[in-house]
């Protein structure tokens, strides 16, 4: 109830303060940051930088190695800051006093107090716990931060992996409900890390499920928002793919617009939900002098217009120049679980519906010639504990492996290509 009232009341400025630290973040920090990556990745001659060469600057380059941590730390330090915005502006907007002057005051003072102990604590904090949050705390600051799918692929086929994954994630998860109020108790009660932890482990003692269910709820009604919301969009948009070209086009720009803004309508409740949850009621900030409305809460409404008129804009031009037909890909070269994957009689039958490419994974055998095949270890479609390197090619080509009620033997990957061309397929790896 308190948080109806409230949200009713001061949603205006609660748009205005989301839509800004959003516009900053994707406008102006993050090309930023961009590009100092690229001036250092130039800099020391290195191509990309990834998990599988992320100590080659270490060894070979240790300027761009410092260059590059420096970044990593300037990028911690404004995360934090994009949270305690947040949560700033959440409390100026319930004394009534926001306006971004007074905000960006206080966030200035908190940043000072950063130590570089808890600069290494909130580096973790916000890469471990914060992704768990992110239907609320989203930051464009930490979206790359993912484990490939790939490894993930690989390491949930083997048990002792993907129980260890489970381990780790309900772990996490835990975690992330008992330190809910680390960042709100540093930021406000001026509490240091042990102590910050100490209280939030002690304020959800026993209460667990408590806070489970209540973000689980605000959890499902921004779901349960969100599909209703693209339910109603794609109906109106089939209806409009039966008129004409003009009108389709019209209305898949306002569709993906309404999408767009009502995506972020529900995102900036969720986030003011889930702060109203962890910030106590009786906080404030200290009073300024002048609490004068800042200008940008006065166009709150037109700002928002304009925002939404620049998407409507620029989703019509994306759809005007979309054009082409999307490249249908066959993946592992199978078509509707058709056959096994990477196997002869799938590629015959996937051939029929005409795919641009037929992609497929390739193996090195143990003579040093190659099959085709995805999977490192032969147990899951062969029921062989063996890896295709420890096998010859006679001895791989030999097996049948099995899938989706489908059996077939391993090809090589000289009879895999020549079935290809015959059936005008290009197969990409």
């Amino acid at each position: 109830m308190r948080l109806k009232r409230d949200f009713s009341l001061h949603w205006k400025n609660y748009l205005i303060l989301f839509l800004v630290v959003e516009l900053s973040l994707e406008v102006g920090v993050i090309p930023l940051f961009n590009t100092w990556t690229s001036l250092l990745l130039n800099l020391g001659a290195i191509p990309y930088l990834s998990y599988t060469n992320a100590l080659s600057p270490v060894t070979s380059h240790p300027y761009i190695a410092l260059g590059l941590l420096l970044k990593l730390i300037i990028l911690i330090i404004c995360v934090f800051g994009q949270f305690a915005l947040i949560l700033n502006g959440v409390v100026r907007i319930r004394q009534d006093e926001f306006s971004f002057r007074t905000i960006l005051k206080d966030t200035a003072r908190q940043l000072r107090q950063l130590d570089p102990l808890e600069i290494c604590f909130f580096a973790g904090y916000f890469l471990l716990i914060v992704p768990f949050s992110g239907i609320f705390f989203n930051s464009p600051l930490l979206s790359k931060v993912v484990i490939p799918e790939f490894i993930l692929d690989f390491l949930l086929q083997k048990p002792l992996y993907a129980t260890l994954i489970g381990i780790f994630y309900l772990a996490i998860f835990i975690l992330s409900i008992r330190l809910l109020f680390v960042l709100p108790l540093m930021l406000f009660e001026k509490l240091k890390i042990k102590a910050a932890l100490a209280q939030s482990w002690q304020l959800t003692k026993n209460k667990f499920w408590v806070y489970t269910l209540k973000l689980l709820k605000i959890s499902l009604i921004a779901l349960i928002a969100n599909l209703s919301l693209i339910g109603i969009l794609y109906a109106i948009q089939l209806g409009l793919d039966q008129t004409a070209p003009w009108s389709a086009l019209i209305g898949g720009s306002i569709n993906v617009t309404l999408l767009q803004v009502g995506s972020f309508l529900i995102s900036v409740w969720a986030s003011v939900a889930l702060l109203q949850l962890i910030l106590p009621a009786d906080v404030t900030l200290a009073t300024y002098k002048s609490t004068k409305k800042s200008w940008l809460s006065k166009v709150a409404k037109p700002l928002f217009a304009l925002f939404a008129l620049g998407a409507l804009l620029g989703n019509g031009v994306y759809l005007v120049h979309l054009g082409q037909t999307p490249l249908i890909i066959s993946h592992r070269g199978v078509d509707a679980q058709n056959g096994v994957q990477n196997t002869l009689p799938a590629l015959r039958k996937t051939a029929q519906a005409r795919p641009d490419y037929i992609e497929i994974d390739i193996q090195e055998t143990k003579d040093h010639k190659f099959v085709v095949m995805h999977d490192e270890n032969l147990k899951q479609l062969a029921k062989l504990d063996a890896s295709p390197q420890e096998l010859t090619l006679a001895q791989l080509t030999a097996l049948t492996v099995h899938e989706n009620g489908h059996q077939a033997k391993i090809p090589s990957f000289d009879e895999y290509l020549n079935v290809a061309k015959q059936y005008d397929q290009k197969p990409i790896s």
